[in-house]
């Protein structure tokens, strides 16, 4: 019988569901300054949206037995108004440089007024492959960053606020094996 092929969407934006109004999104990456003045996070740079995707080829085979395919964990992509990084990151992109390493941040203030970091992602060995443009009165990019490893961390926040970070609270994806570490 001949195998039928479906792909599975695993997670759409999964860093951003749900968000709450007051979040925000920094992204550092060594050697490039940007504009945030928050405490703890100086220097790194704003990022207004942040989604990821990730799909599983899944076949059905003879007697209706699923295969599951390798996953694959696909570009990293960011929208963001321009300011002071922006040309540094196109100067990233037209060298086709490796970056060694780039962290978000998701952040939210409690009524306390300090950030407190409810996840982060960490790309490994990154390439911006894409960065598109808008002009006008506000001007925004697009970045495309493509990886070899990635890390998600979705701490507990125990309820006076203090971030709990456990080892089951975070995973990390190899694209290079296909596989978690």
């Amino acid at each position: 019988m001949k195998k039928q092929i479906v792909t599975a969407l695993l997670a759409s934006a999964a860093i951003l569901a749900p968000m709450p109004a007051s979040a925000e999104i920094l992204m550092k990456i060594e050697g490039i300054s940007g504009a945030s003045s928050l405490k703890g996070y100086e220097g790194w740079i704003n990022v207004d949206g942040l989604s990821e995707n990730m799909t599983r080829e899944v076949s059905l085979s003879d007697g209706a037995k699923r295969e599951v395919g390798m996953p694959m964990v696909q570009e990293i992509n960011i929208f963001r108004q321009m300011d002071n990084s922006s040309t540094e990151l196109r100067t990233y992109f037209a060298s086709g440089k490796i970056i060694p390493e780039v962290t978000f941040a998701v952040l939210t203030s409690p009524e306390q007024g300090e950030a407190v970091e409810t996840s982060s992602v960490v790309l490994k060995d990154v390439i911006i492959t894409n960065i598109s443009s808008s002009y006008g009165e506000e001007s925004f990019e697009g970045v495309n960053l493509s990886f070899s490893r990635i890390t998600w961390k979705n701490p507990k926040i125990d309820p006076s606020g203090k971030v709990v970070l456990e080892k089951s609270d975070q995973a990390t994806f190899n694209l290079i094996t296909g596989k978690l570490e």
